[in-house]
């Protein structure tokens, strides 16, 4: 495919000029993976960086350009190739993502303090890998089967091929083509995935999960829980001043799952997340916090965009002026604000509100 801008008064389209990273001068290490690296994102929404030219092996001398974690905490290690046909790069990345599945939560957490203190950055590592396996759609640290993460200029059809094949094995290879186009003097970068389609993806894990191929949490991980157990109690070790908003709002998450509209789960047994019964995934509207500033709720308005629409104008404006971030959170929880969380949920679950309307309808 190609990449075209239209010209003039939208009259026509002009076709943009392929190009190669080596001919704009554009190093692998120093450019594209310092890029990366920064921006995860370009390659895929919720990528973690932990380290990079990671190569805390013994008895090896072999070095992982960027290891990551997903959204759903599963350790990835990301090869990168500046040439036309990412050549070898699927052997090296086995051998990485061999190497790698030993890895421990601990070890994952020092190569991060390790890859800030390097660069210079204050944070404290333990505490940044925790949040991100805390995040909705987390199921815990994962590194018994790492992904794969190819990212080239090119693939050849013989690593595409051993690509779908890895796959087709129970592997978890994604092929990421970044493709330069030259537009009068502004280079611009084409990001698409090739292997699996994007299309398809939804499918393959459908059929992993059929047959059982799919990791699931551990049931004795104790970051990620199902059912409010462990968040109710951890109430009792609460400041005195918060345990009544706390059995308040744990008792208000507990009528939901009794109603059938939300999947209770908890993590790290300070947070606990309200999924709609119709995910399949481990995304909540809501997380109900249980820390060291009081009770609260936090908001996740890409969840509330995809499964409430309706219901989030709502929502906003029983919090204004606080804006709906990536993470929002307050501590002021109104009975309206909870009533209307609660046709939130009944509009995630494909239900009308109590009184017979549409959420949003009449407000």
């Amino acid at each position: 495919m190609a990449i075209y801008k239209l010209t003039g008064n939208n009259e026509r389209l002009e076709r943009l000029e392929a190009t190669a990273f080596g001919q704009e001068k554009i190093l692998e290490r120093q450019d594209l993976q310092r890029i990366l690296r920064d921006q995860p994102e370009a390659l895929e929404e919720g990528l973690f960086i932990i380290a990079e030219e990671f190569g805390n092996w013994e008895g090896a001398d072999r070095r992982i350009d960027l290891l990551g974690l997903d959204v759903t905490g599963r350790l990835v290690v990301i090869e990168l190739k500046r040439g036309e046909t990412g050549e070898l790069m699927d052997l090296q990345a086995i051998r990485y993502a061999a190497m790698a599945s030993t890895i421990t939560l601990q070890q994952a957490i020092d190569a991060h303090q390790a890859y800030l203190n390097n660069r210079g950055i204050e944070g404290d590592a333990e505490e940044l890998v925790k949040e991100h396996l805390e995040n909705p759609e987390s199921q815990g640290f994962q590194s018994e089967r790492p992904r794969i993460l190819l990212v080239s200029e090119g693939f050849s059809p013989e690593l595409t091929t051993c690509a779908l094949w890895l796959n087709g094995s129970g592997l978890d290879v994604t092929c990421i083509r970044m493709q330069p186009y030259q537009n009068n003097g502004q280079l611009l970068v084409e990001t698409s995935q090739i292997v699996p389609l994007p299309e398809a993806k939804h499918y393959l894990v459908q059929v992993r999960e059929r047959e059982g191929e799919v990791q699931k949490p551990h049931p004795r991980q104790p970051w990620y829980i199902p059912g409010g157990k462990a968040f109710k109690e951890r109430i009792e070790s609460a400041p005195e001043g918060f345990r009544a908003d706390l059995q308040r709002l744990y008792a208000w998450a507990v009528d939901l799952e009794h109603a059938g509209l939300a999947k209770l789960d908890t993590h790290l047994g300070k947070r606990a997340t309200l999924r709609p019964v119709v995910s399949s995934h481990n995304s909540g509207l809501i997380t109900i916090w249980n820390g060291s500033n009081g009770a609260s709720i936090q908001f996740w308005p890409s969840v509330f965009h995809k499964f409430a629409p309706n219901a989030m104008p709502l929502v906003q404006k029983l919090i204004a002026p606080t804006p709906l971030a990536f993470a929002s959170s307050v501590s002021d929880v109104s009975d309206k604000l909870l009533s209307t969380l609660r046709d939130a949920y009944r509009e995630a679950n494909g239900l009308v509100m109590d009184d017979g309307n549409k959420v949003g309808d009449g407000q």
